[in-house]
């Protein structure tokens, strides 16, 4: 769909912030709207044929236990199933009423490289709690270490949306914050882009801080410094530790959050250049 041709084919793009359910279930209303032909999910491919099968109408638990049996859903399970329900609700029995093409477009192996990823800063995190130290070079390491696949695997699932999206005329995706770069790929392409932010303001998690500060530093040729990662780590186990394991929903841990750090998080925005 280049520029220049007769009709422009239309992308909604819903931000999302990654675990958080309340934006969630504003992609789900979106999505119950029904004025799309093309839906895509940012969802690891390995679950295309499972998320088909609650489209088509298959019961949701059986569905769900069944990928689980598969181990196909990243764990912990919890936490992926806790944001990702109300968008498969939203979609169940979808493929009755309307004809619908539902595509997974995250990568398969960068997807188990994160859920890896995740386990071993999970571990990281236990261990500071326990010695009260930061090993800021273990922790640049682990973080650094996802950089490339991360960019490898956007650009692979960036031309799979607009590969696939040719014989769309209004399609509706579902992305996290790459969800901006998604839409300027699109754009480019030809297709009429709207990008709309489900959760304003939404404040990053100090480790998405980190990862935002390490990639910018990548992309300059430098090294974020020692100091700057064992700060940033410092405060993502104080968010842990004092809000995510004490709240059974992460949505009141994350609001909480929010409302005792507010002056810091403002800071760290301005610092880091988040929302530039």
């Amino acid at each position: 769909m280049k520029d220049g041709d007769p009709y422009m084919a239309k992308v909604r793009i819903l931000v999302v912030p990654n675990h958080v359910k309340s934006a969630a279930l504003r992609a789900a209303q979106h999505l119950e709207k029904m004025d799309y032909d093309t839906v895509f999910l940012n969802f690891s491919r390995d679950l295309e044929e499972g998320v088909r099968a609650i489209a088509e109408g298959a019961p949701y638990d059986y569905v769900i236990e069944r990928l689980k049996e598969l181990k196909l859903i990243p764990e912990p399970v919890g936490a992926w199933e806790y944001s990702a329900e109300p968008i498969l609700m939203a979609l169940r029995g979808i493929l009755h009423k309307l004809n619908v093409e539902i595509h997974c477009y995250r990568d398969s192996s960068f997807d188990l490289l994160s859920t890896k990823t995740a386990e071993k800063i999970a571990l990281l995190i236990f261990r500071t709690c326990s010695i009260e130290k930061i090993d800021a070079e273990e922790w640049r390491t682990l973080l650094n270490s996802l950089l490339e696949p991360e960019t490898k695997a956007l650009k692979e699932e960036t031309d799979f949306i607009t590969r696939k999206a040719e014989s769309s005329e209004e399609g509706i995706c579902i992305a996290g914050f790459n969800g901006r770069h998604i839409g300027t790929r699109l754009e480019d392409e030809g297709y009429d882009v709207s990008l709309t932010y489900l959760y304003v303001p939404y404040h990053f998690t100090p480790l998405e801080i980190l990862m935002r500060e390490l990639r910018r530093a990548t992309a300059r040729g430098a090294s974020l410094s020692y100091e700057k990662i064992t700060k940033l780590v410092k405060h993502h186990v104080q968010f842990i530790r004092g809000y995510i394991t004490v709240n059974e929903d992460y949505d009141e841990a994350y609001r909480k959050w929010v409302y005792d750090k507010a002056s810091w998080l403002m800071y760290a925005s301005r610092m880091s250049g988040i929302g530039q």
